[in-house]
């Protein structure tokens, strides 16, 4: 709970993974392009996750109230936006090194997130400035969905603060280190 909204959460320190905040993105082009970003939660963060668990059971509860009209549908690992870093997605592939020993959370937003640093929250950060392998905290919101037929919880991303700077995750190179052998 957040200033009194069941629904809302800020996290303790979390790794960013996957972002995509200054642009919206789609994974497969088709999809709504979204500004997104995967969230590492410790498992040793118990505070946190019982405060997330206690956002993802407000919108539930919503959800039975209102958006689902009493149907109170089984949640599991494709309807949660928080998963387990330690065993497999639910497309079976495993999780990243970087999940091992956290929980995961997927967070969109249609709407930009403002993106400031500890130092001076005041000041938005401009594009460019966290990549993935970053650490911060992130405001997320907790809310009911009903697609297509499809019924769970989802998280959406809010803004962020950047706590400190973290090793990059991937495996980019630079290139200078790919075309070495072109260097004249």
């Amino acid at each position: 709970m957040h200033k009194g909204d069941a629904l809302k959460c800020l996290t303790c320190e979390v790794r960013l993974s996957y972002v995509h905040i200054d642009e919206p993105y789609s994974q497969d082009g088709v999809a709504e392009a979204k500004y997104q970003v995967a969230l590492l939660l410790p498992k040793s963060e118990q505070q946190c996750y019982a405060d997330i668990q206690s956002a993802i059971r407000a919108a539930y509860q919503q959800g039975v109230q209102n958006k689902w009209k009493g149907a109170q549908p089984q949640l599991n690992d494709r309807t949660m936006p928080i998963h387990d870093g330690d065993q497999p997605r639910v497309s079976g592939d495993p999780y990243g090194e970087e999940c091992q020993g956290c929980w995961v959370i997927s967070a969109k937003t249609k709407n930009k997130p403002e993106v400031v640093h500890v130092s001076n929250i005041h000041s938005i950060l401009p594009p460019g400035s966290v990549k993935s392998g970053d650490y911060g905290r992130v405001m997320l919101n907790f809310y009911a969905y009903d697609a297509n037929g499809n019924r769970g919880v989802a998280c959406s991303l809010g803004n962020i603060m950047i706590t400190r700077e973290g090793e990059p995750l991937g495996s980019r190179t630079s290139a200078v280190s790919d075309f070495a052998e072109f260097d004249c």
